[in-house]
């Protein structure tokens, strides 16, 4: 899908990274996200916006739990919406952050991969 003018706002995180998402087993072992803390800059927006934030950190250690993260959220939007906003918030890091800022270095290679 794309995102509309008259798309209703919804209540996002705002601030989701590593350090605010808690994880564990479920009753199989599979690795679910069981909350996310820290919610003093929430507000309404796009979900897609805390997709694009968490995205890398929940893919790489175990690509279940990017799925349990949309599960939990009740995403049923396009995967091509969660990029456009990782894309969007890629080109902003390297706009701003400085050359040997290691996120400016993931951004780079996933603007890279968005791409392709």
């Amino acid at each position: 899908g794309v995102v509309t003018p008259d798309e209703p706002p919804r209540l996002v995180h705002h601030d989701v990274h590593a350090a605010n998402v808690r994880v564990g087993p479920d009753e199989s072992g599979r690795w679910r996200v069981r909350a996310l803390v820290d919610w003093e800059m929430a507000r309404g927006w796009l979900p897609e916006w805390d997709f694009a934030n968490i995205r890398g950190y929940l893919e790489s250690p175990d690509p279940s739990l990017w799925e349990s993260f949309l599960e939990g959220y009740g995403y049923g939007a396009g995967r091509t919406r969660v990029d456009l906003f990782q894309a969007t918030l890629c080109l902003a890091v390297l706009a701003v952050h400085p050359e040997e800022s290691p996120w400016r270095g993931w951004c780079a290679r996933r603007l890279r991969a968005l791409i392709e």
